[in-house]
């Protein structure tokens, strides 16, 4: 009798010992995508920040000083004194251990020409979504380089950003 409660009192304790484990494995898959997440979001909103001559721009056309842009899932970026940027060249911002097999993409919203909406979605390896951040960003030189922000009417997925660098950029 007694073995067979110890038995017992040993099953239940390793199933909840199993339990607790994929627990700690689920909410660390899910920090890592906020992490990611939140990371990729802030930089796109720190470069965007003090930008001039901000535009969104669907397609090849990445003709600017700066470009950042979203392929295969990942974010990419040229800037000024590499010539006109093109799809597939650029800099892989983060690399392949930032993102872990996971990839994001971007929805942007340009309104009253001073502020730039942005979601930022990670995507596990099968397409679905698991993070999404928002935010919406201040653009505090548009007036200094003297032209207006301008992109297509309501949101673009995916968009290349092309702008020049203002003061403060990072």
């Amino acid at each position: 009798m007694v073995l067979l409660l110890l038995v017992l009192v040993v099953a239940l304790a390793g199933g909840m010992i199993l339990s607790g484990g994929n627990l700690l494995g689920r909410s660390a898959q899910l920090g890592e995508e906020k992490r990611i997440g939140d990371a990729a979001c802030q930089w796109l909103s720190g470069k965007l920040r003090y930008a001039t001559e901000l535009r969104l721009a669907g397609g090849g056309d990445l003709s600017a000083p700066e470009a950042v842009w979203v392929e295969d899932g990942r974010l990419w970026y040229r800037n000024s004194g590499e010539g006109d940027p093109q799809p597939g060249q650029g800099i892989d911002y983060y690399g392949d251990a930032f993102y872990q097999g996971r990839t994001l993409s971007v929805t942007a919203a340009l309104h009253d020409q001073h502020y730039l909406d942005l979601a930022v979605r990670v995507h596990r390896a099968g397409g679905e979504v698991c993070y999404t951040t928002r935010t919406t960003v201040k653009l505090l030189n548009l007036e200094i380089g003297g032209v207006p922000a301008e992109g297509p009417a309501g949101e673009s997925e995916d968009p290349a950003f092309l702008f020049a660098s203002g003061q403060g950029a990072s």
